[in-house]
């Protein structure tokens, strides 16, 4: 395989050569996405005093046109032709203020002109016929054409829309610019550095596209952001500072919860936008001049992040903070993420104080606890809910989206009596096929340490075992929760075969206070123990305390403006 490769500016690669790009070359894609990025990089090599890299060029050798040099672009085309297009934009601005020496200056990179001076546009393209004829058109100090909106309203065909389209971007930018601002840019860019490749047949330079495009390990949001972050950092002598925070706040300090996080950011900080990855969210929205400020945004966040996942350090955290991240984790409420950012940066902002943050910590988790683990609602139904108020807690803040996000979570809880009897069958069993799924162990534990939790004040700190009171294998609705309590492994261990009256003694050593309950009221042998009855009454009394949480974190922000 033949090819060459060096380094090169943009300004060589339009002297004296032309070039052709052939129709089964992609059609001219780039937006006004990609058309702002590079003028957001060039203005920021102008700040760093460092020459912009483009990329690699491949080009293949072609026959030359008399004494002028031609080549095909294999890979590049968007590049070149946007460039071009930035330089005919620039000379449209030269005839409106009728600045015939820069325009004269600027012509041999948009026109090679050969020996009998004759000359042609540098690209040729099949899918874009009116390409060359419109940057020959600007290149006429006399044309018929004495404006920009004549010039580009002369071409009516369906191809030439996105060709018109850039160069009016870059005419209409050069004038919100101003002149002097725009020759910088232009000189930039034709001082800007590219690695090109020539070929010298059609099959190695086919080969070296298909090497350089070749499909490796896709890069993760988080790298991509670092790179991002590294490259537009000013001072540059900053750069090595960011990579040590980086490495030590970042991807260290979150390790495997690094991703999670950057996807977390994006909903709270811009909302998602399922046409764009993470990483491309976060570049669309940060100017490069804010690259130091989105930094900074991001290590702020990344610390509240730890505390939600990390848990490491239980004296950097208020008793609720820490029970609340720890119960969320352990039964993993990933989807309230992104909203308790936002509440702990409004916390720290004291746009909220300390008490409305707990009682709207203490809310969420009864919530969830209530909507999800206990009522089996699946997330989905509610992410759309929770990733909007996010957003604009932390984006817009007031009293009254914290009230609507308020009235729109109590709109999705059940009304006590459906609560009741969705409540009443939680089960698990150890005999039946009904309630032996491991989903229905989890929902009963957390029914009962919701139930401890409410009784006590107090977190289920370890593991405990399900004790039914009334064997669960004598009927099935013995598994459900009013035949349930908690208790520690060596005392279930030992009610083993034993029937009610005689594992009372042992609920009565057990430090869960729901099984010290049972053995005391039942310790007259004339109180009969009544499963279902008791169910009902668990029911009512977590309903009524997520009622009571609610009504409470309502008052917290009720009467206030």
């Amino acid at each position: 395989m033949a090819f060459k490769a060096q380094e090169q500016r943009i300004g060589e690669l339009l002297g004296r050569r032309v070039y052709s790009i052939p129709r089964n070359q992609r059609r001219y894609v780039w937006t006004d996405d990609n058309w702002n990025e590079l003028i957001a990089d060039i203005q920021f090599s102008i700040k760093s005093n460092k020459p912009h890299f483009l990329g690699s060029i491949v080009l293949k050798i072609d026959d030359d046109k008399g004494d002028i040099s031609a080549f095909t672009v294999i890979d590049g085309q968007q590049r070149t032709i946007t460039i071009l297009l930035f330089l005919t934009a620039i000379m449209q601005v030269f005839k409106d203020r009728a600045d015939q020496q820069r325009f004269e200056g600027q012509k041999s990179y948009l026109l090679t002109t050969d020996l009998s001076n004759s000359s042609r546009c540098k690209v040729l393209s099949d899918e874009y016929v009116k390409f060359a004829e419109i940057i020959e058109e600007v290149c006429k100090w006399e044309s018929s054409y004495d404006s920009i909106d004549l010039l580009l309203g002369s071409d009516s065909s369906e191809s030439s829309i996105e060709i018109k389209r850039c160069i009016s971007f870059f005419y209409n930018k050069c004038l919100e610019l101003g002149l002097q601002e725009s020759l910088l840019i232009r000189d930039a860019l034709l001082g800007a550095k590219y690695v090109e490749i020539i070929a010298t047949t059609e099959e190695d330079s086919y080969t070296v596209f298909e090497i350089l495009n070749a499909r490796g390990q896709p890069l993760e949001n988080h790298e991509l952001l670092k790179n991002f972050i590294m490259r537009y950092t000013l001072p540059v002598r900053n750069v090595d500072r960011v990579k040590i925070q980086w490495d030590s706040e970042l991807a260290k300090g979150l390790g495997k919860y690094l991703g999670q996080f950057i996807k977390h950011y994006v909903v709270h900080k811009y909302k998602k936008d399922g046409k764009r990855t993470d990483y491309e969210i976060i570049k669309h929205n940060t100017p490069t001049a804010y690259v130091d400020q989105l930094f900074k945004d991001l290590l702020c966040k990344a610390s509240y992040y730890r505390k939600i996942v990390m848990l490491d350090n239980k004296s950097a955290y208020s008793d609720v903070e820490y029970y609340v991240f720890k119960y969320l984790f352990s039964k993993k409420g990933i989807l309230f993420r992104p909203l308790l950012m936002s509440l702990m940066h409004q916390k720290d902002l004291k746009q909220i104080s300390i008490k409305q943050y707990e009682a709207m910590l203490y809310f969420i988790l009864h919530f969830f606890v209530c909507y999800n683990l206990l009522g089996k609602e699946t997330s989905n139904k509610i992410s759309d809910l929770v990733q909007n108020f996010s957003y604009k807690i932390e984006m817009s803040f007031g009293y009254d989206v914290v009230k609507d996000l308020l009235a729109d979570l109590i709109e999705k809880l059940p009304n006590r009596g459906d609560f009741i009897n969705n409540f009443v069958l939680i089960g698990w069993s150890h005999s039946y096929d009904f309630y032996k799924d491991s989903s229905n162990k989890r929902r009963v534990k957390v029914a009962l340490e919701t139930i401890e939790r409410i009784k006590t004040g107090k977190a289920i700190e370890d593991d405990f075992t399900i004790e039914h009171i009334l064997p669960d294998a004598q009927e099935q609705s013995n598994a459900r929760i009013g035949n349930l309590i908690p208790l520690e492994a060596n005392l279930n261990a030992n009610c083993k075969d034993k029937d009610f009256r005689n594992k009372l003694q042992y609920y009565k050593k057990s430090s869960y206070l729901t099984a010290r309950n049972i053995s005391e009221r039942f310790s007259d042998s004339t109180v009969q123990f009544k499963p279902e009855e008791r169910g009902k009454i668990m029911a009512g009394e977590v309903y009524d305390a997520i009622d009571e949480m609610k009504k409470m974190c309502l008052a917290l922000f009720q009467n206030v403006v």
